[in-house]
């Protein structure tokens, strides 16, 4: 196996060294590059980086999990059966709720926006995100949560957030 794993836990690690396709994904995210020791704490999120269009065939024996690529040069690792709509779900029964508005941009959003009452879909997400989306509004870094709340008349216009962008 190949490409580097993201670990995060109470800590964040990476499994190897950062590779140039670990720093593409940090500047695609404008996040720091995390350090590479593990020192024994529990794992609750995988990332694994490898070029974009990287197929993850090298880990296709990790039979209790699959690789669901990104948008830029990472895939989430999750359990196979899992995903963000599994956890909507059972949060949804418990507390007794019939519905969802579901905002996302990547592939790993997917499950999670079909079976939404209301898919939105930001600006930058993925083109299999946009087909299923009721709204695609502006990317995230334009505020594209907030243009979406107040296009489907959930939160008032405020003046501030009309003129910059989150990485000014």
């Amino acid at each position: 196996m190949h490409a580097p794993l993201l670990l995060q836990g109470e800590k964040t690690i990476l499994t190897k060294e950062a590779n140039p396709h670990v720093k593409a994904a940090a500047a695609f995210f404008n996040e720091a590059i995390p350090p590479s020791t593990y020192d024994d704490f529990d794992v609750y999120m995988m990332i694994a980086y490898g070029e974009v269009g990287y197929d993850y065939h090298d880990y296709n024996d990790l039979k209790a999990l699959q690789f669901i690529p990104g948008q830029s040069s990472y895939a989430d690792v999750v359990l196979k059966g899992m995903n963000k709509y599994t956890g909507i779900k059972a949060l949804l029964k418990q507390l007794n709720i019939s519905g969802y508005i579901a905002f996302g941009d990547s592939m790993n959003d997917l499950e999670m926006l079909a079976h939404a009452k209301i898919a939105v879909v930001l600006g930058n997400g993925c083109f299999e995100a946009k087909q299923i989306a009721d709204i695609v509004t502006e990317c995230v870094c334009e505020h594209g949560i907030y243009h979406a709340l107040v296009q489907m008349k959930q939160i008032k216009p405020h003046e501030s957030f009309e003129r910059r962008t989150i990485y000014e």
